[in-house]
């Protein structure tokens, strides 16, 4: 017997405890959001991790305090801060144990800077695991990226206008605030960059007052990262903006990235020429290949690889061994792929490959889910910053590690268009096939209560 409209639409209308699913409801209670305001206002503060130290080089600023009142309200909270655990993470996890072996075999003279780094990646696991579960929730991952973006476009302004800017080291031309080394600081408000114009463009449904801000922002810190000299975070910033080219869809869309793009990269290259002591230094880079000494560096580093590729030279004692060969008391390997190799050899750093695969492997996949190309677009530049760099001992490195791991959980939440406005609804957290829609004369109801397969969502 068939079904007049009413009856179609009662029985495709979900029911109450299904209207909702699990991770639109999490975050919703006061406590939950008190964690998340306190996750986001620590987001904000990343880019000031250097300014307003209290007690000089002690334990205290005011982004560590923020951290640490975040991680004391997560843990009042655990249901929504400790979901269980991405499998990369057991991968870094890993790599951590056989750090902590090594370093036990190593000069007692470096167990000082051994435990020191040890501490602070404890710290940095916990975050990658905390900022992997509310980054579950769309409306926190929304929220941070634009506290990340619009704190980036702050510290930015401040290098742009040159306020509380200093001349690092006395180097012309390489200026810098809180006293933070110009790399450092041009890579964290390079993801900044990087994180709105992907709010903008590498995601659905964007307004255009969205897209002037993050083009404001975007100009404010290409003009920073000018004024700090740094050329690794200047193709950081382009390696996100080349994701863009890998979005899907119709070839209008493919067209408008590709001039997003150029735009983006003509007006980095137009401030780079517009700056004597940045662009000198990208001519000698280009004309005479140098590298401000990564070279030797890196040639250097190479030898040792091959002298231990199994074990390496353990923690510290790879700075200090790479710095005896280069003349220096230590040296820094400028390339975390170099650095975990002559750290740990092939042993320590595959399962730290391992879970960089999984980062990357998720970040591709979430380009169909409601996260679009931003996962992918900050996991490259954050690669490559890192090329240029070592970094994995920051806040932001882990913050965008687990964004990509957290966004593949999104892939079955893409917005759906509302059949009555033709807008699109807010995410469902559904995955619903066409044998599983009850269609009416015009209306088209996605059934709740599909089996719990089709609700499947990745942690890698």
């Amino acid at each position: 017997m068939a079904m007049v409209p009413s009856q179609r639409l009662a029985l495709a209308r979900p029911q109450a405890s299904e209207r909702v699913p699990p991770t639109k409801r999490a975050g919703t209670g006061p406590l939950s959001r008190l964690v998340v305001f306190a996750f986001v206002a620590f987001t904000c503060s990343m880019p000031f991790e250097a300014a307003l130290l209290l007690g000089g080089e002690g334990l205290f600023s005011i982004s560590r305090l923020v951290g640490y009142g975040f991680f004391g309200l997560a843990f009042l909270r655990p249901g929504i801060s400790f979901r269980k655990p991405p499998r990369a993470f057991w991968f870094f996890l890993t790599y951590f144990g056989i750090y902590l072996l090594t370093g036990l075999y190593q000069p007692a003279v470096y167990w000082p800077e051994i435990t020191w780094i040890a501490f602070r990646l404890t710290q940095f696991f916990a975050l990658f695991w905390v900022a992997y579960s509310l980054f579950q929730i769309e409306y926190v991952t929304r929220w941070s990226l634009w506290a990340l973006g619009l704190a980036s476009v702050g510290v930015g302004a401040l290098l742009a206008v040159g306020v509380g800017v200093s001349q690092y080291r006395g180097l012309s031309g390489r200026q810098t605030v809180f006293g933070q080394g110009p790399n450092t600081i041009a890579a964290i408000i390079a993801l900044g960059g990087v994180a709105l114009i992907g709010l903008a463009y590498g995601k659905t449904g964007a307004r255009q007052s969205v897209k002037a801000i993050a083009w404001g922002g975007f100009l404010v810190v290409a003009v920073a990262i000018t004024r700090t000299g740094s050329r690794g975070a200047l193709v950081g910033l382009a390696a996100g903006l080349l994701t863009l080219l890998a979005s899907h869809g119709s070839a209008k869309m493919r067209l408008r990235n590709a001039m997003i793009v150029i735009l983006a990269l003509g007006a980095c290259a137009a401030i780079t020429i517009a700056s004597s002591t940045t662009s000198s230094r990208w001519n000698r880079t280009i004309q005479e290949g140098n590298l401000a000494g990564r070279d030797r560096i890196f040639r250097s580093a190479f030898f040792m690889i091959i002298e231990k590729p199994i074990l390496g030279w353990g923690p510290a004692s790879n700075y200090y061994e790479l710095g005896r060969r280069l003349g220096l008391p230590k040296r820094d390997t400028h390339n975390l792929i170099l650095w975990l190799l002559t750290e740990q050899g092939l042993l320590g750093a595959a399962p730290f490959f391992a879970g960089l695969i999984l980062c990357a492997r998720a970040a591709w996949r979430a380009r169909r889910g409601s996260q679009g190309l931003l996962p992918l677009a900050l996991f490259a530049a954050v690669m490559c910053v890192n090329l240029a760099g070592t970094y994995y001992v920051t806040k932001w490195f882990w913050f965008v590690m687990a964004y990509a791991l957290a966004s593949a959980t999104h892939v079955g939440r893409r917005r759906v268009p509302s059949a009555s406005t033709g807008r699109g609804r807010r995410p469902i957290g559904l995955r619903v096939s066409a044998r599983h829609r009850v269609t009416g004369p015009r209306t088209v109801f996605p059934v709740a209560g599909i089996p719990s397969r089709l609700q499947r969502s990745s942690e890698d």
